[in-house]
C-alpha cells in the first residue's frame, strides 16, 4: 500500500500534540474566558426581543355605541392606516365607549417606525373626532404587557378597598421603583380611565380593569384586590434581567419592612428569571447527567482514558459556545440553553470519532505524531464533511419566517457555532489530551477485549465472493430488512397525527381565560371573577404555587386572564393535563362567562375556538344570518384526517356581534368551532377545504352576499402554518448544497445518493417513537429530524470515506466496505450510544424535550442497525453498476 498523504486537518492535529504550550494557552483561553462568560460576562435575560411585524393602537371614545366608534373613529382610521406605504394589512375593533387598530407591515418597517409613521399621518391628518384618544403600543413578545421586564404588585386584604386608594398607593411604588438605578421606568396599570364624553362634553372617569393576586394565606392560597405596575429595566438590549431582579426584589422587602403588618403588602407578580434559573439548573443537570452517561459508555465500549478525553472535551465546547455568543453580542437566554442542551447529543460525535481513532491506530512501535496523523488522516475529512452536513441541515431554521422564526433564530445558530467549535477542539484539543491519556507509554501496549461482531459482520459482506451460497441470501435478507423497515415507517407514520405546538405531557403554567358575556359591567366583570378565583383555588389546592391577572393583558368588561404557576412538576404527583380537566369540570355548569382552561408551554395557548371563518358583509344582519348557516354545517360535522381516521367539530359559537371589527376596512363576524381532538393545525386545514367546498359561489349568492364573502384566518395558527411552511423548501435547498458538498468530496454523483440512504433508514426509528410515546408530528418532532439528519448521514459518510481509502489502497470493492464495517463498527456503535445516552436526560428531566429527544434517539438506533447490517450491500450494488458503466463508456470511447 502506498504512503498515505498527510491531510491539512492531519497537519493541525500533529502541530497541536507536539506543541505542548500552545496547546495549554488554548486550553487556557477556552476554560477561563468560557467560565467567565458563563458566570459574569454573558447578559442573562428571558426571551430574547422579538420584533413583531404588528402595529397596535388603542384609545377611548366615550358615546356608549360601538357603531358610532366604528363610523367617526375605527372605519376612517382603518382607511388611512392602510394606505401608509410598508402597512399590509389593518384590522379595527369597535367597543361601545373604545377601539383597537392593528397593522400588520411588511419586512421594511419596525413596530417603532411604523407607530411613529401611524401618528403622524393621523396628527396630519386631523381624522379624530373631538374626544377620541388615542395611544400606540411597542409591544415585545418576550415582556409583560409587551413592555415590562417585571410585573411588581400591590394587594390588600382588605375588603373594602377601593380602584382609587389602590391607584394612590401604586403610585407612590411607582416612584419608588423608578427611582432605582436599573430601572428606566415604572408605569402603574390604570384601573380607570378618563376622557371626555362628545355627548354631554363633561369629564367622565370610569372603573374600565381590576386585578387580583394569590398569595399564601396560612395553609390556603387566597386571591386578593390588586393593583399591578410595570418595571422596564434601563439599558434595553443591554440590560441584565437578573440585576434588576435582585435590585427590584430588595427594594420590594425593604419596602414591606417600612410598612410592617399594615394593609397593603406588594409581591413579584411575574418575573423571567424564576424561569431561567430552573433552565440554567435543568441546563448544569443535563451538561453533567449527560457526561456522566458518556463518560460510562465510552469507557465500556473503548476505555477509561477515551471517556476521559470526551468528558473534557464535551465541557470545553460548551465554555467555547458560550465564550463565543459572548464576542459577538448574545445573550444566556432560555432559547441558548435549550440549544446547548440539544447540542450536547450532536458534538459527541466529533469527540467519540477523533478520539476511537486514535485510540485504534495506537502502536509501541509508532510515534504518538505518526499515531495522530494516520488516525487524522483517516477520518478527519469524513468528519468535517459529517460537521459540515449537520451544520446545512441547521441553516433553514434560521430563515423560518415570520413570528416563530424570530423567536427561534437563536437556536440553530447556537446549534451551528457549537458545532463549529466542536470540529475545531476535535482536531486541536483531543490530540492535546491524548498525549496524557491514550498514548501513554503505559497504554501502547494494551489491547482491548476483542469484540468478535465486527469480524463477523466483514465475513458475512465476504461471503458475497468467499461463500456465495451464504452471502447471497444474507445480502438479499439485509436489503429486504431496510425495505421492510421503510414500509413499517410508513405504517406508525400513517397512525401520528400533525400538530406544529402541541401540548406537551406535563407544564408549571396554565391560563385561565374568562370570557364576559356582552353587556357586563365592570363590577359584574369582578364579581364573576371572584367565583371563578374560588373555584381555581380550591380545585389547584396546594398545586397552586402563585396566580395574577393582567401579565399579558388587563382585564376587562370583555375578557380577564389569570396566570397560574404550579408547583414544579417534578414536585407534584398530579400532572397539569389532569389539573386542566378538573378545572374544566368544575367549569362545567358554570354561569355569567365562558371559561378557557389552557396549559402553557412550548406554544401559544390553544384558544377555545381555533376553527374561524370570517363572513364580511357590511349588513350585521345578513353577516349574522350567514355565519348561522355556516355554524350549523359546522355543527357536529366529521373532519376526515389524511391516516383515514377523524375527528368532529363538537362546539360551535358566533364572534364578534358585540363588537364592530372590520379587516381592511370590510365589517366582519366570525363562525367558531372547536375540535374534539387536540391536532389543530391537520384539522384546520381540513375544516377549510370542506367548508369551502360546501359554500361554494353559488350558495354565496343564495345567501345575499358576495363569492368572496367568506375568509379564513386562524390567528397563531395560521402565523405558525406560514412560518412553518417555510420550513419545507429550506430544508430542500440544504440537502441541494449538502449534496453538491459530498459530491465534490467523493468526486461522485452517486455516492452522495448512497449516503443519503442513512436518511430512510431512519424513519422507522422515528415514526414508531413518536407513536409509542404519544407524540405527534410537530415543530419540534421536525428539529429533532433535521439534528438528526446530520448525525446519521455522518456515520455513512464515515462508512463510505474508509471504503474509498481501502479501494484506493487496492482492495476490491466487496473486501473494502467489509473492511470498513469492521474497522468503523467500534465508533458507529460508540456515536450511537453516546448520542443516544446523551439526549435520554431531555426526554426524561423535561416533557417540552421529549418528542425532540425520541426523534433523534429512536431514528439514530433504526438507521445505524441498517447501515452497519444493510448498507454494505446497496454500497456493493452502486461500486459494481457504476464500474460497469465506467467500463462501458470508456470501451465506447
Amino acid at each position: 500500500m502506498k504512503k498515505q498523504r498527510t491531510s491539512g486537518f492531519a497537519y493541525i492535529s500533529r502541530f497541536f500534540y507536539q506543541h505542548r504550550f500552545i496547546s495549554l494557552l488554548l486550553v487556557a483561553a477556552v476554560f477561563i474566558y468560557g467560565a467567565l462568560s458563563y458566570t459574569t460576562l454573558l447578559r442573562r435575560e428571558g426571551f430574547p426581543s422579538v420584533q413583531i411585524p404588528y402595529s397596535f393602537a388603542g384609545g377611548t371614545y366615550f358615546v356608549d355605541d360601538a357603531d358610532l366608534v366604528d363610523r367617526d373613529v375605527t372605519k376612517p382610521l382603518g382607511e388611512l392606516v392602510l394606505g401608509i406605504e410598508g402597512v399590509n394589512s389593518v384590522t379595527t375593533t369597535a367597543s361601545d365607549n373604545a377601539f383597537q387598530l392593528q397593522a400588520e407591515l411588511d419586512s421594511s418597517l419596525s413596530t417603532e417606525g411604523a407607530n411613529e409613521r401611524i401618528a403622524s399621518a393621523i396628527e396630519s391628518a386631523e381624522i379624530l373626532p373631538d374626544g377620541a384618544s388615542i395611544e400606540f403600543i411597542n409591544v415585545d413578545a418576550a415582556k409583560f404587557l409587551g413592555e415590562y421586564d417585571m410585573l411588581v404588585s400591590l394587594y390588600t386584604k382588605e375588603s373594602a378597598t377601593t380602584p382609587e386608594v389602590l391607584t394612590a398607593q401604586a403610585e407612590d411604588l411607582s416612584r419608588e421603583l423608578s427611582a432605582l438605578a436599573l430601572v428606566d421606568h415604572a408605569d402603574v396599570q390604570e384601573l380607570l380611565s378618563s376622557g371626555v364624553s362628545p355627548l354631554t362634553g363633561q369629564e367622565v372617569t370610569t372603573q374600565t380593569s381590576f386585578s387580583r393576586v394569590a398569595v399564601q394565606d396560612g395553609d390556603q392560597v387566597r386571591f386578593f384586590d390588586s393593583i399591578m405596575v410595570g418595571v422596564a429595566g434601563v439599558g434595553g438590549e443591554d440590560l441584565d434581567i437578573f440585576d434588576l431582579s435582585d435590585q427590584v426584589r430588595g427594594r420590594i422587602s425593604e419596602l414591606n419592612a417600612e410598612m410592617g403588618d399594615g394593609d397593603y403588602t406588594i409581591d413579584v407578580a411575574a418575573d423571567y428569571t424564576e424561569g431561567i434559573s430552573t433552565q440554567i439548573a435543568s441546563l448544569q443537570n443535563n451538561i453533567l447527567t449527560g457526561l456522566v452517561a458518556i463518560t460510562i459508555v465510552s469507557f465500556i465500549m473503548i476505555g477509561w482514558r477515551v471517556s476521559l478525553v470526551t468528558a473534557v472535551f464535551m465541557l470545553a465546547v460548551v465554555l467555547a459556545t458560550l465564550a463565543i455568543l459572548y464576542i459577538f453580542g448574545y445573550t444566556l437566554n432560555t432559547i441558548t440553553l435549550f440549544a446547548l442542551v440539544l447540542s450536547l447529543g450532536l458534538f459527541v460525535d466529533d469527540a467519540t470519532i477523533i478520539s476511537e481513532a486514535i485510540d485504534a491506530n495506537k502502536s509501541p512501535k509508532r510515534k504518538g505524531a505518526d499515531t495522530i496523523r494516520r488516525a487524522i488522516n483517516g477520518v478527519g475529512t469524513a468528519s468535517f464533511a459529517g460537521t459540515a452536513t449537520t451544520v446545512l441541515v441547521f441553516v433553514p431554521l434560521l430563515f423560518i419566517g415570520g413570528i416563530l422564526g424570530e423567536f427561534i433564530f437563536l437556536m440553530p445558530l447556537t446549534v451551528i457555532i457549537s458545532l463549529a467549535a466542536s470540529f475545531v477542539l476535535s482536531i486541536t484539543l483531543i490530540p492535546f489530551l491524548s498525549r496524557y491519556t491514550i498514548l501513554t507509554k503505559a497504554n501502547l501496549s494494551k489491547t482491548h477485549w476483542h469484540n468478535p461482531l465486527p469480524d463477523w459482520l466483514a465475513s458475512m459482506v465476504k461471503n458475497l465472493t468467499a461463500k456465495p451460497k451464504v452471502g447471497v441470501p444474507w445480502a438479499i435478507a439485509m436489503i429486504g430488512l431496510s425495505v421492510l423497515f421503510l414500509m413499517l415507517s410508513g405504517v406508525f407514520a400513517s397512525k401520528l397525527t400533525f400538530n406544529i405546538f402541541p401540548k406537551s405531557k406535563d407544564s408549571d403554567q396554565l391560563l385561565v381565560s374568562i370570557g364576559y358575556a356582552p353587556g357586563t359591567t365592570i363590577e359584574e366583570a369582578e364579581t364573576i371573577a371572584d367565583d371563578v378565583n374560588a373555584i381555581v383555588s380550591s380545585t389547584l389546592g396546594q398545586n397552586l404555587r402563585r396566580a395574577a391577572y393582567g401579565t399579558d393583558a388587563l382585564p376587562s368588561v370583555r375578557g380577564a386572564n389569570i396566570f397560574v404557576e404550579l408547583t414544579p412538576f417534578t414536585e407534584r404527583e398530579v400532572t397539569a393535563p389532569q389539573l386542566v380537566a378538573s378545572l374544566k369540570d368544575k367549569f362545567q355548569s358554570f354561569s355569567g362567562a365562558s371559561i378557557i382552561i389552557n396549559q402553557l408551554d412550548a406554544g401559544p395557548p390553544t384558544e377555545e375556538f381555533p376553527f374561524k371563518v370570517q363572513v364580511f358583509e357590511e349588513d350585521p344582519e345578513r353577516a349574522v344570518a350567514v355565519a348561522q348557516e355556516v355554524t350549523r354545517f359546522l355543527d357536529g360535522h366529521e373532519v376526515a384526517r389524511a391516516n383515514g381516521t377523524s375527528a368532529h367539530i363538537v362546539k360551535t359559537d358566533i364572534g364578534g356581534t358585540d363588537v364592530v371589527s372590520r379587516t381592511d376596512g370590510k365589517r366582519q363576524i366570525q363562525a367558531l368551532g372547536a375540535f374534539d381532538a387536540e391536532d389543530v393545525s391537520a384539522l384546520v386545514q381540513q375544516a377549510q377545504k370542506d367548508v369551502e367546498a360546501e359554500f361554494t359561489a353559488e350558495r354565496l349568492e343564495a345567501l345575499g352576499v358576495s363569492d368572496d364573502a367568506l375568509g379564513f384566518d386562524f390567528g397563531q395558527e395560521s402565523e405558525n402554518e406560514e412560518s412553518f411552511s417555510t420550513l419545507g423548501p429550506a430544508a430542500l435547498g440544504a440537502l441541494g448544497v449538502m449534496f453538491v458538498l459530498l459530491a465534490i468530496q467523493f468526486r461522485s454523483i452517486l455516492k452522495p445518493l448512497l449516503i443519503f440512504l442513512a436518511l430512510p433508514f431512519s424513519f422507522l426509528g422515528v415514526t414508531w417513537g413518536l407513536y409509542i410515546s404519544d407524540n405527534p408530528l410537530s415543530f419540534f418532532a421536525m428539529v429533532g429530524l433535521i439534528g438528526l439528519i446530520g448525525i446519521a448521514v455522518n456515520n455513512t459518510i464515515l462508512l463510505v470515506d474508509n471504503a474509498n481509502q481501502h479501494r484506493r489502497g487496492g482492495l476490491g470493492i466487496v473486501e473494502s466496505i467489509a473492511e470498513a464495517v469492521r474497522m468503523r463498527f467500534r465508533p458507529l456503535a460508540t456515536t450511537t450510544a453516546t448520542t443516544v445516552v446523551a439526549l435520554a436526560p431531555l426526554a426524561i428531566s423535561d416533557p417540552f424535550w421529549e418528542p425532540l429527544a425520541v426523534t433523534i434517539m429512536f431514528g439514530l438506533l433504526s438507521s445505524t442497525i441498517l447501515v452497519i447490517l444493510a448498507f454494505p450491500y446497496y454500497y456493493i450494488v452502486t461500486e459494481f453498476l457504476t464500474s460497469r458503466f465506467m467500463r462501458f463508456v470508456f470501451r465506447r470511447s
